[in-house]
């Protein structure tokens, strides 16, 4: 998930004004750091190419992330991988934190409860999003779930009361169609771990909505803070509990996806640094790319023609909605 708060934006920068906290989303549940662009001096230098190429970089390492997340859940618990990811991240929310003012500022929360509720939702989401890499392709799993921008469209205006012009809500009728094709119900095509995507998409975008929501009042370190601490803490009792004993094989799993984790984080907040949030977030479609490139290369799998024509037309209908979104950042009067 990206956050792109706007007290932390550049002027020049594209941004909401009272339709909610500018944001964008990148579509990689199995994540759980959030990706939040730096404070910038205004007169910072950047490089819109650099930053694109910064982008690619790091969609490249969460795709392999992602492929070394499906060797490790096929032999040890889902519950022990989250540990070890969230006590990862919240080292990380932790050092964010003392960089943002100290420990004790970013506790301070308007949202206690909602906080938490975002911790649950991430953890959910992941959980079922490894649960169905046990049995879907890399490509398939990433095509199906690309429809999530276009729930977060929709949860925004039923919850946030974002309003949503007709072009958005045709855009976001051709998505869902495209997923349709994809998963082609009541044909026995595609796999039932289809339906955990759908719903990991789905808590995934209601996370994204909560984010929002928490952002207008509470900093991105505090969001970062509670988000990695509880949901360790709230993980921790299932990851102890049933936790196994890795071989080097696991553990050089295990610690390549905290490296590639904070790698690839690395990498996207210095994109974020160089090239607006709208420049940088079209590429964030080449996951699905990347997902096919390495499901091919490690496990040998393609996916099929009416799979690939629906995941095109997925990504063109979420470009279109990312776009109309970015006009209506530039001019909010006017209804996309």
């Amino acid at each position: 998930m990206l956050e792109c708060d706007p007290r932390h934006v550049p002027k020049g920068w594209p941004q909401r004004t009272h339709h909610g906290t500018a944001s964008v989303s990148f579509i990689h549940p199995g994540n759980t750091m959030a990706i939040t662009a730096p404070p910038i001096g205004i007169d910072a230098p950047r490089s819109v190419t650099a930053g694109m190429v910064y982008a690619v970089s790091a969609i490249s390492v969460f795709a392999l992330q992602d492929a070394m997340t499906k060797f490790l859940v096929s032999a040890y618990p889902i519950s022990q991988f989250l540990l070890v990811r969230f006590a990862v991240f919240a080292v990380f929310a932790l050092g964010w934190a003392a960089m943002q003012g100290g420990l004790q500022r970013a506790l301070k929360t308007q949202h206690l409860w909602l906080q938490l509720a975002r911790a649950a939702l991430l953890i959910g989401e992941i959980y079922l999003f490894c649960m169905a890499l046990q049995f879907l392709s890399l490509g398939d799993l990433h095509a199906i779930y690309a429809t999530t921008p276009l729930v977060v469209t929709i949860l925004a205006g039923l919850l946030l009361g974002e309003a949503i012009g007709w072009r958005r809500r045709v855009a976001v009728a051709l998505g869902f169609l495209g997923a349709l094709i994809i998963i082609r119900p009541g044909l026995g095509v595609m796999h039932w771990a289809a339906l955990l995507v759908l719903a990991s998409g789905f808590g995934f975008a209601l996370y994204i909505v909560a984010t929002r929501k928490v952002g207008r009042d509470d900093s991105v370190a505090t969001s970062t803070l509670y988000v990695a601490a509880g949901g360790a803490a709230l993980v921790a009792p299932f990851g102890i509990t049933q936790w196994q004993p890795m071989d080097l094989h696991g553990a050089l799993l295990m610690g390549g996806i905290s490296l590639t984790g904070v790698v690839g984080h690395m990498l996207y907040i210095t994109a974020l640094t160089q090239a607006p949030a709208v420049v940088i977030q079209p590429f964030t479609y080449l996951l699905l790319v990347w997902a096919v490139i390495y499901g091919f290369v490690f496990f040998g799998t393609l996916p099929d023609t009416l799979t690939v024509l629906g995941a095109l037309i997925v990504v063109i209908s979420g470009l279109y909605v990312s776009w109309r979104e970015w006009v209506r950042s530039r001019e909010p009067k006017i209804l996309s």
